[in-house]
């Protein structure tokens, strides 16, 4: 996924009335959130702060995903979920520590809202490879 080239709807059909929720505003949320937008779909972000893309159709909230009460009041009228949070701290660490107790909590709310969760999680290790 490239920042200058915007997400296609590959059915050519008008974006869904449905809101997109992107967790976490990173290099990845902030990059998603404003292709969805630019691509006329309404937008969640959501992150600690409050912060995301200045855009008319990104709704900015400040939520702690790990936090299940207010990541439900988030979901409404949310059908997919991109989930793009990084750990307070860029160590194996720290991300063993909190994205897969944030991640469950994700995937349960997004499970009780009927969205579907899309990860960029699959890549980011959780241990410390040993030195040669």
């Amino acid at each position: 996924m490239h920042a200058d080239k915007p997400l296609q709807d590959s059915t050519n059909q008008a974006p869904s009335t449905a809101v997109k929720v992107v967790t976490g505003a990173g290099p990845v949320g902030w990059a998603v959130a404003a292709q969805l937008a630019d691509a006329g779909h309404r937008v969640r972000v959501l992150t600690r702060s409050g912060s995301g893309p200045e855009h008319p159709l990104v709704e900015r909230c400040r939520v702690d995903v790990s936090r299940q009460e207010q990541l439900r009041a988030a979901m409404t009228e949310v059908d997919t979920v991109f989930h793009c949070i990084h750990g307070s701290r860029y160590n194996a660490e720290a991300w063993a520590r909190e994205l897969p107790a944030a991640e469950q909590t994700v995937l349960e709310a997004a499970g009780e809202a009927g969205a579907v969760v899309v990860s960029r999680r699959a890549c980011t290790p959780t241990t410390i490879p040993k030195s040669p």
